[in-house]
């Protein structure tokens, strides 16, 4: 959800600052009818942490049921929620996330388990493990006023920054240091933008500790100033008016006032830039945006480790990028040509672990393709009433900085370990085939999965695949005295000479019927394997823990053996598909 406030408060600060280049969202009116379909659990929400006429004592369930359209529709339009819009974003499921306006809030329409905690907000979820009380607060900034004028620094004329209409409280002017041959330093001071206009609207500062300047444009030092939001902190430097003209190779600028003068003096035919065409405005503001939150994903902020590309070959190892509307890879990068993983991670459809897109990477050596899968450290909670996943940070602790129980457990391939993530082989070259595939012997450790059912009002449901193993057509749930070997027998359990990985499903139970609280998450087992990318074919051989094949022959020399499975007896692990699902 933290992803989506950064987007949101991005679009509103480009608002502001009328420009239509760094927008990042749209936004569409809820209608009241499809407001009326939410969970109780989200209209309690959105009641709770706005300021609306209703009784405490009425603050229930069947109260909201029947009054929620009377509570919140809008006064001027009938058949709309007030200042409720939902969010749209080429790379968000439509009406999946809608934006309070009044309120400054963003909410999740599907419901989000942390723990023993059913909410819709990253606010709701503050307040429901911490206490305390909701502040409701209206969105309610004060707009600057100021008059811009005209000014001259060092020989040259230009409109001075235009803040007029910014909100007072979270915009500032930011001063540079300047060293001792003139030129600005990186530190900055930072001046609210309503006590510079009531200081003098000075472009020049003097203290103890140095001197500062906001700008000087015939010494090529432009205006900056900093807004800072509940989720993101922005730079946007101040362009003024001018006009251009292009002379061969070079393209020569000049201010301009409103009326299209040169004000410098400059000859010869100039063109009107066209953002300042059929308009008077000064200038315009230009961002620096870089991403504030980390460039990943717990199931509330979202924020993960992207994937580590130490190691790999960067001619032979390409990106995947993945398209919405083909749901399919549509173009791919080579790693060589990337020269800032995390700004491409940004702005390119590679990975988005809250929408289930896992990145994906092909590795080509001697024209034989592999494909492996980035998986960011992790943990995971079976216990109480839910089933979750967060991701967390080298020293074990959630990456967004909150603070989570401890019946999170941290998975055995990143105990003893500082790894930020690991790279699990899909196990499908596309040139030859594999030569060393066989069927696991041992069928995949259960006993955690068993101790959990046992302690905690959870089930473990085994999926039986299809006949043609492109789908599952049963499940069986595992019990202390489930006969995993007679299963695996009789049933399409798992079939790894096939690709048909084994699946379970853990549902914890606390829901009925009536509530659909049911939430369920996915576990694939992933058994102790070695690979080998060398020569003429890439292919896995399956191990077993005396790192023997199941025929037990011993695992072939040019064959690696995973990091994970290194120095231990791990059979195999098991992987989350991660998103809990609502049933």
């Amino acid at each position: 959800m933290a992803g989506v406030r950064e987007l949101v408060d991005l679009t509103n600060v480009s608002e502001q600052m009328q420009s239509d280049e760094t927008k990042k969202v749209s936004y569409e009116q809820v209608l009241l009818e499809d407001a009326e379909k939410w969970k109780v659990t989200l209209k309690l929400e959105i009641i709770n942490w706005g300021d609306y006429d209703i009784k405490a004592n009425e603050l229930s369930d069947n109260y909201i049921k029947n009054d929620f359209a009377n509570l919140v529709k809008d006064k001027a339009d009938e058949r709309y929620v007030n200042g409720v819009y939902y969010i749209k974003d080429g790379n968000l499921k439509d009406k999946t996330y809608i934006y309070d306006k009044v309120y400054d809030k963003v909410y999740k329409i599907p419901v989000t388990r942390i723990s023993k905690y059913k909410v819709h907000s990253v606010h709701e979820l503050d307040y429901q493990m911490q206490g305390g009380e909701r502040i409701k607060t209206k969105v309610n900034y004060t707009a600057i006023k100021q008059n811009v004028e005209l000014k001259e620094i060092n020989g040259l004329k230009y409109y001075e920054p235009d803040v007029s209409n910014l909100a007072k409280e979270v915009t500032d002017m930011v001063f540079y240091k300047i060293n001792a041959s003139g030129k600005p330093t990186s530190t900055e001071k930072l001046i609210k933008a309503s006590d510079w206009i009531n200081g003098g609207k000075k472009n020049q500062i003097t203290d103890d500790t140095g001197t500062y300047i906001l700008y000087d444009y015939a010494n090529q030092m432009w205006a900056n100033i900093r807004i800072e939001t509940s989720s993101i902190i922005t730079y946007w430097t101040w362009i003024p008016r001018y006009a251009y003209q292009i002379s061969g190779t070079t393209t020569n600028i000049a201010f301009i006032d409103t009326q299209g003068n040169k004000l410098n003096g400059e000859e010869g035919e100039y063109t009107e830039l066209e953002n300042f065409k059929d308009n008077t405005r000064k200038g315009m503001w230009v961002s620096k945006y870089e991403p504030t939150s980390k460039s990943t994903t717990n199931t509330t902020a979202y924020s993960y480790y992207i994937p580590d590309m130490k190691g790999l070959d960067k001619e032979n190892t390409y990106l995947e990028i993945y398209d919405n509307n083909a749901e399919n890879f549509v173009d791919e990068v080579k790693l060589s040509t990337i020269t800032n993983l995390s700004k491409f991670s940004q702005s390119n459809n590679w990975f988005d672990y809250y929408n289930k897109r896992w990145a994906n990477i092909k590795i080509v050596e001697n024209e034989i393709e592999t494909w492996w899968v980035w998986i960011p450290r992790y943990a995971y909670n079976n216990s109480g009433d839910a089933t979750d996943i967060i991701f967390i940070d080298t020293t074990n602790k959630p990456i967004d900085g909150s603070n989570f129980s401890t019946s999170y457990t941290v998975p055995e391939i990143f105990k003893g370990n500082e790894k930020r993530g690991i790279w699990v082989s899909k196990y499908e070259p596309t040139s030859k085939p594999q030569i060393y595939i066989e069927n696991i012997k041992n069928v995949p450790d259960v006993s955690s999965l068993i101790t959990n059912a046992n302690k905690n009002k959870i089930k473990v449901y085994l999926e039986i695949y299809n006949e043609e193993k492109t789908g599952f057509e049963e499940q069986i749930e595992l019990t202390q005295t489930t006969n995993l070997q007679q299963i695996a027998k009789q049933k399409r359990w798992y079939d790894y000479t096939d690709k048909a990985w084994a699946n379970v499903k853990v549902v914890n139970t606390q829901g009925t019927s009536s509530t659909s609280d049911d939430i369920e998450t996915w576990w694939v087992w992933i058994p102790r394997y070695a690979y080998n990318n060398m020569n003429d074919k890439t292919d896995i051989v399956l191990l077993d823990v005396n790192n023997k094949t199941p025929s037990e022959k011993n695992k072939p020399n040019s064959y690696v053996l995973p990091e994970i499975f290194k120095g231990n007896q791990k059979k195999g692990i098991w992987v989350s598909k991660y998103e809990p699902i609502e049933k």
